[in-house]
């Protein structure tokens, strides 16, 4: 994937899950060592998303070395951004909330909400209905009109929107999320939205 991405000259953004996001003193080696591999074995990275926020806002002890692994993320990619969804400490470049489609306050001190409230913002949603983040053949899935009222929605806040196609089993994405993808794309070229 990092290759496929650097050939089309796309940024490439490592998922890094919750369990690997703990910074205890249990784990941290541990995490250390693949988010050191991570970092160092895939060419540049554009950012690192971080997911499990609430598990940091419920049990924040279990994260207690995360500004080292903050630390760890830029002195092995300079340049590669970091967030850990509503933010944590106020050091991430940017907050990527789900599903609300709102700057949300999470449960950070006052002292790291100061720094992050100000900062850019990507909505996360998924393709499929009820948050799903895997592929589910079955489910119902954003249409064109969907995906554009999203986009249009998100940047009339001046935010970013991050869609997840939860890929099928093969590696493809759902023909559903294809064709509401190139229909938002062609209903974007026709209305001039990206132009302003």
């Amino acid at each position: 994937m990092a290759r496929a991405c650097h050939e089309r000259g796309l940024g490439f953004f490592a998922y890094v899950p919750p369990e690997m996001a703990r910074s205890d003193d249990a784990i941290f080696e541990t995490n250390k060592m693949q988010l050191s591999e991570l970092l160092t074995q895939y060419g540049p990275l554009a950012g690192v998303w971080f997911d499990g926020i609430g598990y940091y806002y419920k049990e924040p002890e279990r994260y207690s070395r995360l500004a080292e692994t903050f630390a760890l993320v830029r002195s092995l990619q300079p340049p590669c951004l970091i967030s850990f969804k509503n933010g944590a400490l106020g050091e991430e470049d940017f907050l990527a909330p789900e599903h609300t489609f709102e700057r949300t306050r999470g449960r950070q001190s006052p002292e790291a909400w100061e720094k992050l409230k100000d900062k850019p913002v990507e909505i996360c949603a998924t393709m499929q209905e009820k948050n799903l983040w895997l592929n589910v053949e079955g489910a119902r899935h954003k249409t064109a009109a969907d995906v554009l009222k999203s986009l249009r929605f998100v940047r009339g806040k001046g935010y970013n929107l991050l869609l997840n196609c939860g890929l099928r089993g093969d590696g493809s994405v759902h023909p559903d999320d294809e064709a509401a993808l190139l229909g938002a794309g062609a209903m974007i070229r026709d209305s001039g939205l990206l132009d302003s």
